[in-house]
């Protein structure tokens, strides 16, 4: 008896194992098709003035409607060393940023409407805390963690870009 019921439980664990691994698999793909997407997204050079008197150019995706920004750099394993996100918002507000779901440790700089660097913080993989900026920002750019400080770039330079309009 007690035989059999050790034989049914560990059918029982190997089962759930399984559907687990399986459920793991799917939600695999589903990131991967998902990251696919945001390849999809427009591509800028940023040009940011540094401390040096030099620029320092970032290749940025453009994260520009609501689902673009919400998503950001979600579920990315990686960030090629001068590649970014620039986030670009209707009109000039408080912007709040979080790392949920985001496994890359990144440097975030808000900038107001006139491409000036207001402030920079760093942010660290999964942290839900909300970073939001102090005063109103129009653009966000996100890059890989201390490449604003190892490019010189502090607050007070100026950022430009020049997005083209499809169609």
């Amino acid at each position: 008896m007690i035989l059999k019921l050790f034989k049914i439980l560990r059918n029982a664990a190997i089962f759930l194992t399984l559907i687990l691994l399986a459920n793991q698999q799917i939600l695999s793909q589903k990131n991967s098709q998902e990251n696919r997407k945001d390849q999809n997204l427009d591509k800028v050079t940023v040009y940011f003035e540094t401390a040096k008197k030099t620029e320092a150019l970032l290749f940025c995706e453009v994260a520009k409607t609501e689902k673009e920004r919400a998503r950001g750099l979600m579920f990315r394993k990686k960030l090629k060393e001068n590649e970014g996100m620039i986030f670009i918002f209707e009109k000039p507000d408080l912007l709040s940023f979080w790392m949920r779901n985001t496994k890359i440790p990144l440097s975030i700089a808000f900038i107001d409407e006139n491409m000036y660097i207001l402030e920079i913080y760093k942010m660290e993989p999964f942290d839900d805390r909300i970073i939001t900026s102090t005063t109103k920002a129009k653009y966000a750019v996100e890059a890989n963690s201390g490449w604003f400080a190892n490019n010189f770039i502090i607050p007070g330079k100026k950022m430009r870009f020049n997005l083209k309009k499809k169609g």
